[in-house]
């Protein structure tokens, strides 16, 4: 049975996270529109270090307003949910899972997710793909999820591996990294 979504800012989970033995209060919650800034600094931060993502130029203010108002009107819709990662205050990562459109399919959810550099490593990604997977499986009624990720990305292969994702396929010269092909890995997990 699908859940009826919940409002912008609704927290998911609260955890707490150790590095260089300082504690840090990890939140993941729905996005609100006050995030536009805190979100645009995350995603262009990864622009700036070529991370392994789809985006490879810098994002406006604009397009990160318009972003934020689809996935949120997404979300009120049944379609997909998105979880920020605020840590410190400080939106630090997004991630995503949304359901197939088609009848057939629509059992079927695609995730994805980004953290910002300073807080890989903590286990954060992890709980943040267990949570949109969990969070897919009850308030979208997904039974399987998709997800990918390029060839050669290590730390990325192995939150697959840790979260019960299995390899299914590769598109060969799937993505254009900067200018140089690399293959897309598609993994995916039975819910």
């Amino acid at each position: 049975m699908k859940m009826k979504p919940q409002k912008p800012g609704f927290v998911v989970e609260e955890f707490d996270v150790e590095k260089n033995g300082k504690k840090h209060h990890v939140v993941l919650r729905y996005p609100r529109m006050d995030d536009a800034d805190g979100l645009l600094k995350y995603i262009n931060s990864l622009v700036d270090e070529k991370a392994y993502i789809g985006k490879q130029k810098k994002v406006t203010k604009k397009e990160e307003i318009t972003f934020l108002k689809k996935i949120i009107k997404e979300m009120n819709e049944g379609k997909s949910i998105h979880v920020c990662v605020v840590v410190g205050g400080k939106v630090t990562g997004l991630g995503g899972i949304g359901r197939k459109p088609m009848d057939a399919n629509r059992h079927v959810g695609t995730v994805g997710i980004g953290l910002a550099k300073k807080y890989r490593g903590l286990r954060i990604g992890k709980r943040l793909m267990e949570t949109l997977c969990n969070e897919g499986r009850k308030r979208l009624s997904l039974r399987v999820v998709e997800s990918s990720y390029y060839d050669g990305n290590k730390a990325s292969e192995n939150l697959h591996k840790s979260t019960g994702f299995s390899k299914a396929g590769r598109i060969p010269g799937g993505c254009n990294y900067y200018g140089k092909y690399i293959d897309e890995i598609i993994a995916v997990k039975k819910l």
